[in-house]
């Protein structure tokens, strides 16, 4: 397991900074024409700071809402625009380049993207919803996860592409290989890989891909490239797309959810029978009024109505919020007493936080998001644990890499891995991996 680092935490966005004028450098690009004008504030460093003199932001923004990848980081804006930053390696800044070699240190508004109202993101790809009710996905599409009808080797978009036959969108969630959407109709359509049918329809073989290992090997796997309905998810207001099961909230606020795998309860159905094949939705046992979901690579996690949390599936990195044990799982949703008033939670992979009264507290692997391990020497964490900082948060997201957090007067700060830019900041004011804690002051 790779080990514990120390950290950065860069304030990537602030409201009221006026944009920087020359981008040039960092970046290779002109100015940003959606930047407002005026004059720029100054930044100091937080007294904590080693790193020196602190970058100005580059743009003015004002983040509604965040979504994260496993290397780049986007935030929604005010003005119904998107800006990304880090890695674009397959084109997941949306910006229209791509390549190994492709990052943005600073945040960019996402060209011709407008009238977002809800976003989305995963590992390589991003997703946003527009207020007409069609999809813009931009990443990765191998297999097929932007929607578009495209799949295959190699195959990837660095400008938002429209979902193909979706224009009635109410809500949207992206996972490490999926893509999904609510229809106005409360039905669930998902695109991406389906192997095993996990999705409980049957999708064509997509490839051949070739992986190299001794002797180049040549694969196929069964993937939907444009949009269709699962079966049985019905009467949904959001859905909530893991690495291997998708859930879906309906108005009453109970849970469904629907997956090719339940050896360690990841459906939450209070059984670890097999789903039928192909599979079809069951009840989180217990969900009612949930108001947040949160699915895991072996598992999921709901906010309760009494505001505490309670998750099930698998635990080997203590995602139930309980000491460790490899074998240790729960078929149904464990409530975590060490935890009250929660007022929101984020799931991903095998990372969990939950948001009480602005501070965040996170279990489960937290190997790039801690200062110093809760837990020493363990790069994972069986019970909730506060991070030292940010505090005063009104949302979080990560992936289990990077992770960033929106305050309530909308500036953004940011912290784990920099070598990609996905921390928003200048590569000579932070080490690669450099984990000092730096911050912007708008």
């Amino acid at each position: 397991m790779v080990g514990l680092r120390r950290w950065t935490v860069v304030v990537v966005v602030a409201t009221g900074a006026a944009a920087c004028a020359d981008r040039s450098t960092a970046e290779g690009g002109g100015s940003d024409s959606g930047s407002d004008s005026g004059s720029s504030s100054s930044s100091s460093a937080d007294e904590s700071s080693s790193s020196g003199d602190v970058p100005e932001p580059t743009m003015l923004l004002h983040a509604v809402q965040l979504a994260i990848g496993v290397e780049h980081s986007c935030a929604r804006l005010d003005d119904g625009t998107v800006a990304c930053w880090g890695s674009g390696a397959v084109g997941e800044l949306g910006d229209g380049e791509s390549g190994s070699m492709h990052d943005r240190w600073l945040p960019e508004r996402v060209p011709g993207l407008e009238g977002v109202v809800e976003l989305a993101a995963s590992w390589r790809n991003t997703c946003a919803r527009l207020d007409d009710g069609t999809v813009r996905c931009w990443g990765d599409n191998g297999l097929g996860q932007l929607g578009n009808g495209d799949s295959g080797q190699g195959v990837h978009s660095a400008t938002p592409v429209v979902v193909s036959e979706l224009d009635d969108a109410i809500d949207i969630g992206v996972g490490p290989s999926n893509a999904c959407a609510v229809r106005q109709s409360g039905d669930v359509v998902c695109w991406g890989v389906d192997d095993a049918d996990k999705l409980g329809f049957a999708a064509p073989e997509c490839g051949p891909f070739v992986v190299m290992r001794d002797v180049p090997m040549e694969y196929t796997t069964p993937c939907q490239a444009t949009p269709m309905a699962v079966p049985g998810l019905q009467g949904a207001v959001e859905v909530i797309v893991g690495a291997n099961t998708v859930c879906a909230r309906a108005g009453d606020g109970t849970v469904a959810c629907i997956g090719a795998n339940n050896t360690v309860g990841q459906l939450g159905n209070g059984t670890t029978d097999p789903p039928a094949m192909p599979p079809v939705p069951s009840a989180v046992v217990g969900a009612a009024d949930v108001a947040v979901v949160g699915v895991a690579d072996s598992g999921g996690c709901l906010l309760q109505p009494d505001a505490t949390v309670a998750c099930w599936g698998g635990n080997s990195y203590g995602e139930l919020g309980r000491d460790l044990q490899f074998d240790d799982f729960a078929t149904t949703p464990t409530v975590i007493d060490t935890l009250a008033g929660v007022d929101t939670l984020v799931v991903a992979g095998g990372t969990v936080c939950a948001i009480a009264a602005g501070q965040p507290s996170c279990w489960g692997d937290v190997n790039y998001l801690f200062e110093v391990a809760p837990d020493p020497g363990s790069a994972a964490v069986g019970h909730p644990s506060a991070l030292p900082q940010p505090q005063d948060i009104v949302e979080l997201q990560t992936t289990g890499f990077h992770a960033c957090a929106r305050f309530a007067d909308d500036t953004v700060t940011c912290w784990g891995p920099s070598d990609r830019g996905q921390l928003g900041v200048r590569p000579t004011d932070v080490i690669e991996y450099e984990f000092t804690p730096v911050r912007w002051n708008g």
